[in-house]
């Protein structure tokens, strides 16, 4: 499980985040939502380490993310980036590769054999030997996803990870999402596609002004049709259930 405590961000006197506190399950799915500019990708971020300057705490497991190592916290925590940024002098293998010799310091061979496996995880075996510009967009997401899969992290992140896809890919994304569940990873997504979130509506955080505002649940009962997530969520349709108001104040 992961949990995050009062985590706040003050960048150049500027509130970007406010006391937000969460928790997530490992295996289970969320969704943060809100108005460009709320803080998504800042917070993000900061559970991935890459900005330091939060205050409040984030912790996998009972250790704090700041104090792994940046082996034990590339194992913990994977980020696939909004454009993938995935190496453009390296076929879709050797961006594989790449992390577990760098990262993890394996041998080349044993690295092969898990960037392929990593690359059939995600349906991707077939094009080991393709660049980035040969793929679409839906395929380098693959390629990013099976990157980040490499080193087994408990934590995998998105943001935007729709923006680039057309619709039909933006549904099988949905379904590798769900199946990387499945494996007891937690994915945690920054999205604006209200399409998209719907389908994958395990646990839905709404943030506006850096404050978490609301959350809900796929298995509570009951919505509001005044919460902020429904309004959000309009024209998509969002099932019955239960809003859980975590208002700051």
């Amino acid at each position: 499980m992961i949990n995050i405590n009062s985590l706040s961000l003050t960048i150049q006197g500027k509130k970007i985040l406010d006391t937000i506190t969460l928790s997530a399950a490992q295996g289970s799915l969320h969704c943060l939502i809100g108005p460009s500019g709320a803080g998504k990708t800042s917070f993000l971020k900061c559970l991935a380490h890459l900005n330091q300057q939060y205050t409040g705490t984030i912790e996998y497991e009972g250790i704090s993310i700041s104090a792994m190592s940046p082996i034990e916290r590339a194992k913990t925590v994977g980020f696939v980036f909004q454009h993938f940024n995935l190496f453009p002098h390296m076929n879709a293998l050797n961006n594989c590769v790449h992390p577990l010799m760098n990262v993890l310091n394996m041998p080349y061979k044993q690295a092969h054999e898990e960037g392929l496996a990593a690359l059939k995880s995600v349906g991707m075996e077939n094009y080991a030997d393709r660049y980035p510009h040969q793929l679409s967009g839906g395929q380098q997401q693959r390629i990013a996803i099976a990157r980040a899969l490499c080193l087994k992290p408990k934590l995998l992140l998105f943001d935007e990870p729709t923006s680039a896809l057309d619709p039909e890919s933006s549904r099988s994304l949905v379904a590798l999402l769900k199946a990387v569940t499945d494996t007891g990873v937690t994915p945690i997504i920054s999205s604006h596609d209200m399409n998209f979130v719907n389908l994958v509506h395990e646990n839905i955080h709404y943030i506006s002004n850096g404050k978490l505002i609301e959350s809900y649940t796929k298995s509570d009962q009951g919505i509001s049709n005044t919460s902020a997530i429904a309004s959000f969520l309009k024209p998509a349709t969002l099932p019955e259930s239960k809003c859980i108001i975590n208002r700051c104040c």
